[in-house]
């Protein structure tokens, strides 16, 4: 194998061991039974045929799946104003002038200074395809507060 094949080799190990937290000596340990193996390819050790794929199905085999992006899980209390007054009424009947108390709950999807935005459908979550529909956006302003829910196992 060239130096490039070696020294992709040894990309791999060292991202693997950085992803993992793993130790080089753990690594040739378990991948070959070599506990200098990971020394021996900084220093140039070019594995061939059948010791490199178990070295490659090694990594393969034990590399953590990527992990989910984990959304906050959240209620919202905030405040909107009433629907219009839709009939003709006497300014001095006087009558209920308020707001409405609203709770909202689903995943936080924007956490802006400004404006927060939550969505109660949420698909391929922790892909790069996740899409949501339904989302509503609150003015920052507006909450009185946002606290976390825990989803049932």
């Amino acid at each position: 194998m060239n130096e490039t094949g070696a020294c992709s080799l040894l990309v791999d190990v060292e991202a693997f061991l950085t992803t993992t937290g793993m130790q080089p000596t753990t690594f040739g340990k378990k991948a070959l039974g070599d506990p200098q193996l990971v020394f021996e390819l900084r220093r140039g050790r070019d594995p061939r045929g059948r010791t490199r794929q178990r070295i490659e199905a090694f990594i393969k085999k034990h590399t953590p799946a990527p992990r989910v992006r984990q959304r906050r899980l959240v209620m919202v209390e905030w405040h909107d104003s009433r629907r219009p007054i839709d009939v003709w009424s006497r300014v001095g009947d006087k009558p209920e002038f308020a707001h409405t108390v609203c709770r909202s709950v689903g995943w936080l999807v924007h956490d802006g200074a400004d404006v927060k935005a939550i969505a109660p459908n949420l698909g391929d979550m922790g892909t790069d395809e996740e899409q949501m529909i339904g989302a509503i956006q609150i003015p920052a302003r507006a909450i009185v507060s946002m606290r976390d829910l825990v989803e049932a196992p």
